[in-house]
């Protein structure tokens, strides 16, 4: 499952979207008959569950953030091109984030997904700009830390207990996958290079004389 927001910048020019995503294993092998013309309600719980975690921690995001759109596609044991998506939903009403006061748009926080072995663990990378999550040391604060792991957890367990679907690392290079058993957030903030601003609509130059 791709979680995809749109980036609406006041005043930029049209920005890139952020991106984040989960594995999930079907436990009942259901999905490999899947219909995309029969609505999935595995599919509808994990994203429905992501759209609460999203509630949880938009405080955390600058408005310029708008969860627009959830994409999914087949991973295959053993790994083969992925292809196009499964199912595309896109939101009518995407929700936003809540900070009108944002750090630099590089910034993330990560959700990193641990599991029996540390080389193969994971990660969700969250576009969670907002000021309100940073301490004034420049580390996040620990408030911000415990509300998004709480609500990861929350989300993970949920759609464990709720649907057929087992959330995963997968990796690409083997096709293998390994059941997610926790999750771990820590205070120090990331660098997603890829998100910063796109265009320039002010730039200084001054000659040296």
């Amino acid at each position: 499952m791709q979680v995809v927001w749109e980036r609406i910048v006041s005043g930029k020019p049209t920005q890139d979207v952020a991106v984040t995503k989960l594995a999930f294993v079907d436990s009942t092998l259901f999905m490999d008959a899947y219909n995309p013309a029969i609505p999935n309600s595995d599919m509808g719980i994990a994203e429905e569950e992501f759209g609460t975690f999203w509630g949880a921690i938009n405080d955390l995001a600058h408005t310029s953030h708008h969860l627009r759109e959830f994409r999914w596609y087949r991973l295959s044991t053993p790994a083969e091109p992925a292809g196009g998506p499964m199912r595309v939903n896109t939101q009518e009403a995407p929700s936003a984030g809540t900070d009108a006061n944002s750090l630099p748009p590089q910034v993330s926080f990560n959700v990193t997904l641990e599991t029996a072995f540390r080389k193969n663990w994971g990660r969700m990378c969250l576009p969670l700009t907002g000021r309100s999550g940073l301490a004034s040391d420049g580390r996040a604060l620990t408030s911000a830390v415990d509300t998004i792991a709480d609500a990861a957890a929350t989300m993970l367990n949920t759609i464990k207990g709720s649907s057929t679907f087992v959330p995963v690392i997968y990796s690409r290079p083997s096709g293998l996958t390994q059941d997610i058993s926790g999750v771990r957030v820590d205070d120090t903030y990331d660098i997603i290079r890829r998100r910063r601003y796109e265009g320039v609509p002010y730039r200084a130059l001054l000659p040296i004389t």
